[in-house]
This record gives C-alpha cells, structure tokens and sequence, in this order.
C-alpha cells in the first residue's frame, strides 16, 4: 500500500534550523491520532526533554498524584 504522505520541510521553533517531517513519522502520528507537526528538530527535542528533566509519562503521573487528593482535578 503506497503512502499518501510525503516528506515535508519544517522549521524548528527553538533553533529556527528546517528538519524533515518524514513520511515514516508522519505515519507514527496519524496512527497515534496526533492531528498536529512536530515543532522541535531531534536535537532540540531532547533538548528541551533534558532541560525539563521528564518525560510526558511522569508529567502524568505527577500530575495524578498530585490531583488525588484534591477535588479541582477531578
């Protein structure tokens, strides 16, 4: 089955670098459901990963230890 994606050129918001929006990773998003682009080149998204020192899965988790005690989140 051919592929209706093509490759895109993008401009990295931190470093303003263009990187390539592959066809491959725009696949990945269409199946995770992600209806937006990237907006970070590889090097700065591990950037910003490392200057925030954690991942969207303990954002999560934080953020249900923090919510199960109070009200307002739920």
């Amino acid at each position: 089955m051919k592929s209706s994606y093509q490759a895109e050129i993008l401009i990295c918001a931190d470093c303003g670098e263009e990187f390539v929006f592959a066809r491959s990773a725009q696949e990945y998003f269409a199946e995770k459901g992600f209806s937006w682009k990237p907006t970070r080149c590889k090097s700065c998204q591990h950037k910003h990963k490392e200057r925030n020192g954690k991942n969207r899965s303990e954002v999560t988790a934080r953020r249900d230890l923090d919510c199960s005690d109070n009200a307002r989140c739920n």
